[in-house]
């Protein structure tokens, strides 16, 4: 028992495993991945935009979000989905599950002081590169795999590789 309360005592006495609220046990049902909040770190870029990133979002309202925004991070309403958008198209989706696994084969299934190499999450695709660092990130696990993720804090660094459309008739250039 690695708490000598009097609560603990009682529940020994009344043959109750006591656990502490810190302790978590392997075969839980939770998962939660915490960054080391006492090191600073350095994202190597160049980026188009970052953001900060929360799941659930509780202070957001449709009606305040910008209809129109050239660049646009947003998590999905179950934190399962970060969409990333250029010019109000959908250029990029990444699967929050898979990054909760990949952590989850690396570490126990709840782990703190976490350094930013460990939860920094990077992809690429045809038309975007991102960087994702978590913050802190929790929810349930069932039958050894995420079940539901109840909990992001991440930033989200992003670049849209840009394309030149092909132009219709020929570009006439003047130099002097």
């Amino acid at each position: 028992m690695s708490d000598k309360s009097d609560t603990a005592k009682l529940m020994k006495w009344m043959n109750i495993k006591h656990v502490n609220e810190w302790e978590t046990k392997e075969t839980g049902n939770n998962f939660s991945f915490y960054k080391n909040y006492r090191n600073s770190y350095t994202v190597e870029g160049p980026f188009d935009a970052v953001t900060g990133l929360h799941c659930p979002n509780y202070n957001s309202s449709d009606d305040k979000t910008p209809k129109e925004t050239l660049y646009k991070a947003e998590l999905s309403k179950d934190c399962e989905t970060l969409t990333i958008s250029f010019n109000n198209e959908v250029i990029h989706k990444t699967d929050m599950k898979k990054i909760v696994e990949n952590l989850m084969k690396k570490n126990k299934a709840n782990t703190n002081n976490l350094s930013v190499e460990e939860l920094t999450y990077k992809e690429s695709s045809e038309k975007a590169e991102i960087s994702i660092i978590i913050e802190n990130l929790s929810g349930n696990i069932k039958d050894k795999k995420t079940s539901k993720i109840t909990n992001i804090n991440a930033v989200v660094y992003f670049s849209v590789k840009k394309q030149i459309p092909p132009l219709d008739k020929p570009l006439n250039v003047h130099i002097n």
